[in-house]
């Protein structure tokens, strides 16, 4: 192999390798935890956004509840929100029966961490793996 073939592989596996990275979540909270008391999925992931910043540019959460709803949120506050109205959606459709859910999910303390919120985890997740 020729040190042009060489390189061209590096950039090929490089390339892989990154967007793999780019696009990994990381699911702390599913309907399986706490008996099923939370029928939703809350990752911190990857990817950009309706205002087309990426992941590493707003602190956010991928939401998916059990009946298939599908959203993004931010997590920008460092405080987590005290009405469904102000759980700031950047993508999806969040109907607002499951952002009362994300409320009441946000200011409960963190069964890991119980000195903290699941909001207070979440942003440090956020932060942690970007």
């Amino acid at each position: 192999m020729d040190k042009l073939e060489e390189e061209k592989m590096f950039e090929e596996v490089y390339k892989e390798t990154h967007t793999k990275r780019l696009r990994e979540m990381a699911t702390r909270w599913n309907p399986k935890n706490d008996g099923g008391k939370w029928p939703m999925w809350i990752k911190i992931g990857s990817g950009y956004h309706g205002d087309g910043q990426s992941e590493h540019g707003i602190p956010h959460a991928h939401f998916e509840s059990k009946d298939g709803f599908t959203g993004v949120f931010s997590l920008q506050d460092e405080s987590p929100p005290e009405k469904y109205t102000d759980v700031n959606v950047i993508e999806g459709d969040i109907p607002s029966q499951w952002l009362k859910t994300i409320v009441l999910w946000a200011n409960e303390k963190s069964k890991s961490y119980p000195d903290y919120t699941n909001w207070y985890v979440a942003r440090d997740d956020w932060n942690v793996n970007r």
